[in-house]
């Protein structure tokens, strides 16, 4: 049985809300079209989630190359798209920290602007005992501006 014939069977309490009835079967039927091809986006490290609920499609996000990851670092870092000859070195460091993860980049450039050489060895120091301080506070941070309920559908997508 297809979805129209499931809904046009609804019973009517009446002939006048027969009509009532019937717009009613109709726009149910057209919320039930709307979620056709809808996606469902699943984010995990653990592939063997994604096998184990039967997932059609797995696509890996992979991370920016080099040349995109150093002009965003650069544009936050330095706002332009030049290294000081002095940050050289270091800035390499960080992008290699990075991974390439837009967020990481944004992050750590924003938190390094303005700063001296001495304090960015300071913090590549700090990036070495704890890696993903800054990035989890930027994420925290996120999660805090939801509202309740928006909260709470995270957490459980999560």
């Amino acid at each position: 049985m297809d979805m129209e014939t499931a809904l046009s069977s609804f019973p009517s309490s009446s002939s006048s809300s027969s009509s009532s009835s019937s717009s009613s079967a109709r726009w149910m039927y057209d919320v039930f079209l709307s979620f056709r091809g809808s996606k469902i986006i699943i984010a995990t490290r653990d592939v063997h989630v994604l096998n184990t609920h039967g997932v059609d499609g797995i696509y890996e996000v992979k991370g920016l190359n080099y040349k995109d990851a150093l002009e965003l670092f650069c544009l936050k870092a330095f706002k332009k798209e030049h290294i000081p000859n002095d940050y050289l070195e270091l800035s390499k460091d960080f992008l290699k920290y990075a991974g390439g993860v837009p967020l990481a980049l944004e992050v750590w450039g924003s938190f390094l602007f303005g700063k001296s050489t001495i304090e960015w060895k300071s913090g590549l120091e700090r990036l070495k005992e704890y890696p993903n301080a800054e990035v989890l506070q930027v994420l925290q941070i996120s999660f805090d501006g939801l509202h309740d309920i928006e909260k709470e559908i995270f957490l459980h997508i999560a």
